[in-house]
């Protein structure tokens, strides 16, 4: 049976234009063969930026993944575009890559939502809970989503990105 965030991935992908493109530079560059130049990278690079981009600061991807889900405009700024393929990148990976997690916790002062970091250890959810007067929630082990430490190496929070949608 397929987890919510690989059936809310499925479904973005059902009406996304996205796909990995393995002729696409690593370094990244401007197609301008359109009406409006569009950012193009290899896919590895594009969930790489985009895991980067979400241990940075959640929000900003989270915004950019709901826009891609929805359809919403694509940002003008080139920054826009490319955290835009970024996150259209990051559901395509979720899609096809999720794999069964061990028991997630997240340590928070409000009920997890949408796109949110987990970690696979108690005891980092419990700091964050502490940290934010909030308590620990748990995902049970199976729960489909990326973990982070698979794309970026060492990963001391062991994060794991998941949808409760």
């Amino acid at each position: 049976m397929r987890s919510l965030a690989e059936r809310v991935a499925s479904r973005y992908l059902a009406s996304s234009s996205y796909r990995p493109d393995p002729s696409a530079p690593s370094q990244g560059e401007w197609d301008r063969s359109g009406d409006e130049p569009r950012w193009v990278q290899s896919h590895d690079a594009l969930v790489e930026a985009a895991l980067h981009s979400w241990k940075g600061g959640t929000g900003e991807m989270v915004i950019h993944i709901g826009d891609e889900r929805t359809g919403a405009p694509v940002p003008p700024s080139g920054s826009g575009k490319k955290a835009r393929t970024q996150a259209a990148a990051l559901l395509w990976e979720i899609a096809h890559k999720a794999k069964a997690s061990p028991p997630l916790y997240r340590g928070s002062h409000r009920e997890p939502k949408d796109w949110e970091p987990w970690t696979s250890s108690r005891k980092v959810a419990e700091l964050w809970a502490a940290k934010n007067h909030g308590r620990v929630f748990e995902l049970p082990s199976g729960t489909k989503g990326l973990r982070v430490a698979d794309y970026l190496g060492s990963d001391p929070e062991r994060e794991w990105i998941v949808s409760v949608v």
